[in-house]
């Protein structure tokens, strides 16, 4: 029989406790008191945008018309077989602390989405009652920008970046005020240290290639 597994989404975090959260305080104090968690994400790293391209369940390009925060639990059952991989037993409940954004798709290059349609992604950080989480990788996302971003979809948590630092990209379009002179957009890390470059025509390859 299978054994069932829970295993965690998109993301591996390390939470380490700041130095006043970790004090001994007594159960009653704890509960008023504010807590701060750093953590770090250990994502995949991708080589190319043709390797963050094929992994990526959908690429969109849109702007962030709605902002919420929420303790998620991601975690999902496994069915594999393999020993090492569902050695078996359940594992307790792991919330984490996520800023949800609903996205409206103004162009799609991969996936089920189309010009009008909401997408909510998740990103690792925000504030729920007394408990911060902060992720050091974690990009600024703001209602003012336009963005591409390379995701994954689940079933029944919203999508996350494929990397925290590689998945998303700030476009600007032709009419913008950074714009090229020619009249072309263009595209800017939304992370310092992303080590790849999107560019106008890499969308365009990446819609001719995985269009229906």
């Amino acid at each position: 029989m299978t054994k069932n597994r829970l295993i965690s989404l998109a993301v591996c975090v390390v939470v380490m406790l700041s130095s006043a959260a970790c004090a001994s305080v007594d159960k009653e104090a704890s509960q008023v008191q504010p807590v701060t968690i750093y953590a770090t994400q250990d994502s995949p790293h991708y080589n190319s945008i043709d390797s963050l391209s094929e992994k990526a369940s959908a690429i969109v390009r849109g702007r962030v018309i709605d902002t919420r925060v929420e303790a998620i639990n991601d975690m999902i059952i496994s069915d594999s077989k393999d020993e090492q991989s569902n050695p078996g037993g359940d594992l307790p409940e792991v919330n984490k602390i996520y800023t949800i954004y609903t996205i409206k798709v103004d162009e799609a290059y991969k996936g089920k989405y189309s010009t009008g349609d909401t997408l909510e992604v998740k990103q690792l950080g925000g504030k729920v009652g007394n408990t911060t989480l902060v992720a050091e990788e974690s990009a600024d996302i703001t209602s003012e920008k336009d963005y591409v971003f390379f995701v994954a979809t689940y079933a029944q948590t919203p999508a996350s970046l494929l990397n925290a630092i590689q998945g998303l990209y700030i476009y600007e379009s032709a009419v913008g005020q950074s714009a090229k002179a020619n009249g072309e957009a263009t595209i800017t890390n939304a992370h310092q240290e992303n080590d790849l470059t999107l560019r106008v025509e890499d969308l365009s390859k990446i819609k001719a290639k995985y269009s229906n």
